[in-house]
This record gives C-alpha cells, structure tokens and sequence, in this order.
C-alpha cells in the first residue's frame, strides 16, 4: 500500500513539473538610493495573471502607477511572455526598508514573489547639485522643443459647487518617439477628493494644434469633487521624458538619430467653487451632491426575541456618491445594533459616480413587543435645479415575539456581525463504537489496476494536451495576423450600419477603430504602442510601398477631419470604400 501511495505521488509531480513554471519576481531599478530620489519597483510575471496584491508601499511618495505592461518574444519556436506592473517612488526619509513579498493568482494558485530590501542614505551635496543641474538642463531642453513636445491640461469646468464632479484630463502633444517617460511631479490636488480613471484601454489619435499636426495620448485622468470653496489650483503634471531626435549627421542608412532627455510640464489650472447655499439647506444634510434617490427595507417585521434582523438603507442615482458615509438610524432603544456593512455597487468615470451605495445594519430585539423605526431622511444638493432636495423612507414596524429560552446564543465581542446557535454547527460524540480491521487488501486488487489504467490515461490526456496548448500559445502572433482581416471587415460591417443609420460621429470613430485595430493585429503592435508613425514604420518595413502608406494617412485624417468638420454622405461612402481597399492591398502586398 505505501508503494502504491508513493508512486502516486511521483506520478503525480512529474505531472506538476509538465504544466510549467509560473515566474514571478519583484525588482529594484536600485537597491540604494538617496533621499529624494526617485526608484522603480516592478512586479513581473511570465503568465495571465488576476488579483494582484503589492506590498505596503505607503513609506514612500508615490509618483506613478499602477503602470502595466506586456511583452512577447519568440525565439526558436519557444514563445516567452512577461507582464508586469510598475510603481515609480521616491524615497522621503533614511533608513533601511523590507518590501515584503506580492502575491498574484494564477489559475486559482497564490504565488508569492520574492521580498525586496532598499537601502535610503543621506542626499550629499555633490549628488544634489548634480541633480539640480541635471533637470534644469532637461527643462532647457524642453524649452528648446517646445514646439516639438508639450503637455496640455483641460478641465471640463472651471467654475463647480462644492461637492461638484470636475474631470482633469492631461495629454501629451508630441511630434518626436518617446523612447521612455515618467513623472518626476505629480499634481497636488489638495482640496479636492480625487480618483485616478483607467487608461489601460486608452489610444493614441492625432490632432491638430495651431495649424500643425501632433500625435496625442492621454498621460492621465482625474475625476475631482472639491471640498471647499474658494479658488483651487489643478496643479501641472511634470514629466521627465527620453525622445529620439534628428541630428544633422547621415549615414549610408539616412538621418542618425540622437536621445535626448527633457522635462515638460502643464500649465496649472485655477477652479472657483461656490459653497453650497445656506438659504433652504436642512439640518440633517450631510454634503451629498448630484441626483439619488433612496429605499428603506427590513428583512422581516416579525420576529421572535434574539431572532437578527437586516436593515437595509440604499442609496443610488449619479454624484458624489464615494463621499457618502453610513447615517446613524433611531432604532428602539430595546434593539442591539450593529456597526452597518458598506457595499459600493458604482463605477467612476469621466461624468462621475453613477450607482449606487447601500448599508446593512444588523440589528437583534432583546425583548418581546411591538416597535417601530421612525422615517429616515436623506438630503441632498440637487445641482440641476440648484435646490435642496429631501428624500423621505416609510416608517418599518417590527412585531417581536417572546422567544425559545432554551436557544443558547453566542455574539463575538471583537466582531459585531454574526449571531451562531451553538447545537447546529458540533457534532455529537458517538461512543461504543466497534473498530473492525479491514481484510480486502487494495494492491493487486483489479480496483488497484483499474485505478492505474485510469491514472496512464490522464497522463496521456494531460501530456497531449499540453502540447497543443503550447503550440496554439507559440502561434498566438500568427492567430492574430491571420483573424486580422476578418475582425477589420467585422467593424467595417457595423460602420456600415452606423452610416445607414446617420451616427455619423460614430461612423467616423469606427472606420478609425477599423484600421487601427486591423494593423494592431496585422504587425502586432501593442495597445500602448499603438501611433500612426509606429503603423507607418511596420507598414514601410513589410510592404516597401509608399502608395499604401499615403493610402493609410489620407484615410485617418479624412476620418478625423469629418468627424469635427462634417461631410457630405458621398464622402462617407467613399472613405468606407477607400479603407476597405486599403486592406485589400495591404492582405495582398
């Protein structure tokens, strides 16, 4: 039996050992570092990964991140793929720190990484100097290009109530490749409530700017609620950046390129915000600004005496629902009430807030009789009409009864949130129990061959799988390029529509995702690295034809300009059939 237990176990390692290793590593830009300075960490991992859990952080400024990224290589037929996800920091005081391990969640398995140590010493004065001279040469040659590149921040107001949703929106216009970027200052938003949106998801376009051309992409977003009146500075984004610029020397190949390191910045922004009036504001309200309404239930209104009951307050609509915090309800004074669990059911985005946000109380009657909670009122700033809006609940009347005496209840001190019956959840000890010895010997049973039969045909299973798992994995890059035509031809079918339809604005803005997405797919270019100049470059490289890259530059700006400039709907069917020619030919170059 203990062979057969143990050439299980082998079997089954050896299966572990087949499914690959799942790589996940923590790294330092530096392991010492002076005060002030800024550092990298970066959590990487060679697999899909969900749930990622950093470490503490929070003994240092954060300047950027979270920042994602992926890469792909294939050498030899062995395809290798690395995701990681990155924070830039800078250290504020000396010492030595222990980063303590992340953990990712691959297939339902934890991993941990490794732990990290940083080392922060004193700034001497050389290193400071230095430093100093180093940025104001980077702002110089910022200066010099600003034509060339800069940064540009919009607010979609500049005047809001306290309490008001404003959204900041920070691009970057740029004619020259960013090799490498990240902020060395991030704004200082004090006074408002902020949150960062995802720009995962986010492209590069192409605009124009005083009469000249600029690739544009969204450096960040911010949705604020300010918390006070008066006027609030949006502060500027600084950033320290790598670009490629053109020297004057050539080569048998063309121009030589140069790097060049710079730092931009945006310009700040003055907001005004108003106080909420006094005239008509109620006693009970609280700060609550936007639109909601709101619905009081109880679980059940009769119970018996030390029978739990839920009491549940919601509160949804579109504002600043994140700063709504749980009221305190007058429950009978016979009742025991719990601390009330928050669940946020809303999603953040550039028009703000929009859900809804609800409180659970758990409350216990201690004694038998009839009670009632009196109506909860909720008040709010309505900013459409600009008046102060109550909301009024129904009163809930309870109907205790006196209850079994005999049912032994137990309520955790630390935790105030569960109510156990004790004779439900222990089992009872059985006695004179008779312990026979069991004479059906397993090894060499035919279930103990059958058993080994079914293992070599799970092996097999596995193993074949396995291989086609790997080599679907290895042509990830050919399944894309090879679907690339299909899925743009998708897109152009729903442009159609768009345009059968008179959604023109959409219609331009899918003939545009059409392309981008089709290139995207067709030369493998990454989401982040997805700009017309980085199309052009694969375009160029693969096809050596000049006609399709006038092609594909005539199509985007057409899509561009009549999406704001408008066009006649034979120009909308002539830009449908310009773009699906251009994938015609490039399939075909």
């Amino acid at each position: 039996m203990k062979n057969t237990f143990l050439f299980i176990c082998l079997f089954f390692l050896s299966l572990l050992t087949w499914a690959g290793k799942v790589d996940f590593k923590a790294e330092l830009s530096s392991s010492t570092v002076e005060v002030g300075q800024r550092f990298r960490i970066t959590f990487s991992v060679n697999t899909n990964f969900s749930n990622l859990i950093e470490p503490d952080l929070s003994r240092f400024k954060l300047l950027s991140g979270p920042n994602q990224s992926s890469s792909t290589q294939i050498i030899n037929g062995n395809v290798s793929q690395e995701l990681s996800v990155s924070y830039i920091l800078v250290a504020t005081e000396e010492g030595t720190y222990s980063i303590s391990p992340a953990t990712v969640t691959v297939q339902g398995t934890d991993y941990k990484s490794n732990a990290l140590q940083l080392e922060v010493v004193a700034t001497s004065s050389n290193s400071a100097n230095a430093r100093r001279n180093q940025q104001q040469k980077r702002k110089s040659a910022g200066n010099q290009l600003k034509d060339q590149i800069f940064i540009r921040a919009f607010v979609d107001k500049t005047s809001a109530y306290v309490g008001e949703r404003i959204t900041a929106t920070y691009k970057i216009y740029y004619k020259q490749d960013i090799l490498d970027y990240d902020p060395t200052k991030n704004p200082d938003l004090s006074g408002f409530w902020t949150y960062d949106l995802d720009l995962s998801n986010q492209r590069g376009t192409v605009e124009n700017y005083n009469g000249s051309r600029y690739n544009v992409s969204t450096l960040k977003k911010t949705v604020l609620f300010p918390q006070k009146s008066g006027e609030l500075l949006v502060d500027p984004l600084e950033m320290h950046m790598v670009i490629r610029v053109r020297t004057n020397k050539r080569s048998i190949w063309g121009y030589v390129y140069d790097k060049k390191e710079i730092t931009v910045a945006s310009q700040p922004i003055t907001i005004r915000v108003s106080p909420l009036p006094k005239k008509g504001r109620p006693d009970n309200f609280s700060g609550a600004v936007g639109n909601f309404n709101m619905s009081l239930v109880a679980s059940k209104d009769s119970v018996l005496a030390n029978d739990a009951i839920d009491v549940t307050l919601k509160i949804n609509g579109e504002g600043n629902l994140p700063l709504i915090s749980a009221p305190k309800l007058n429950f009978p004074s016979d009742f025991e009430v719990y601390d009330p669990e928050t669940e946020n059911n809303f999603s953040t985005n550039a028009s703000g807030a929009k859900g809804s946000k609800t409180f659970k109380y758990l409350v216990i009657p201690r004694h038998s009789g009839n009670f009632r909670l009196e109506p909860y009122e909720f008040s709010f700033f309505d900013l459409a009409s600009k008046s102060y809006k109550t909301l009024k609940s129904d009163a809930l009347k309870f109907k205790v009864e006196k209850g079994d005496e005999d049912q032994n209840m137990v309520f955790s001190a630390n935790r105030k949130e569960e109510v156990e019956i004790l004779d439900t959840d222990i089992r009872y000890i059985h006695k004179n129990i008779q312990i026979e010895k069991d004479n059906s010997p397993f090894f060499g049973s035919l279930l103990y061959y059958t058993c080994l039969a079914f293992i070599a045909l799970l092996a097999s299973a596995i193993y074949v799988g396995s291989k086609v798992f790997k080599r679907r994995k290895q042509d990830h890059v050919g399944l894309k390029k090879s679907r690339a035509k299909k899925l743009a031809q998708r897109r152009l079918s729903k442009a159609r529509s768009l345009l059968k339809s008179n959604e023109m604005d959409a219609y331009y803005e899918e003939i545009s995702n059409a392309l981008y997405g089709y290139f995207s797919d067709k030369f493998n270019i990454q989401q982040s690295e997805l700009m017309l100049d980085k199309i052009i470059e694969k375009l160029e490289f693969s096809t050596k034809k000049p006609e399709l890259i006038s092609a594909l530059k005539e199509v985007l700006e057409q899509a561009e300009m009549s999406r704001f400039a408008g066009g006649t709907t034979a120009d909308a069917e002539q830009l449908y059939k310009n773009a699906s020619e251009l994938i015609l030919k490039t399939e075909s170059a």
